[in-house]
């Protein structure tokens, strides 16, 4: 299950962390699952910074900004905790 990475932020909060919690329950070491996951989800963070800080950006672009730097931020402050 560690080599299916999810395609959509949303699936971050629950089936990542998950993923995260059973690896970690079993001894093993999440840091490559979490490696990928970031890799994967770099061109769709860079999309939703990008949307979000657009002059003519709405209150949704901004949220998925928002939300996107926030998944950024917790997968980077795992990955240095390991």
């Amino acid at each position: 299950f560690r080599r299916v990475l999810f395609r959509s932020l949303r699936d971050v909060r629950t089936e990542l962390l998950v993923k995260v919690l059973l690896v970690e329950r079993r001894g093993g070491d999440a840091r490559a699952l979490l490696v990928a996951q970031r890799a994967r989800f770099a061109p769709i963070i860079a999309a939703q910074r990008r949307a979000g800080r657009a002059p003519d950006a709405d209150a949704v672009a901004r949220w998925r900004a928002a939300s996107a730097e926030a998944v950024d931020g917790f997968l980077a402050r795992e990955l240095r905790r390991r």
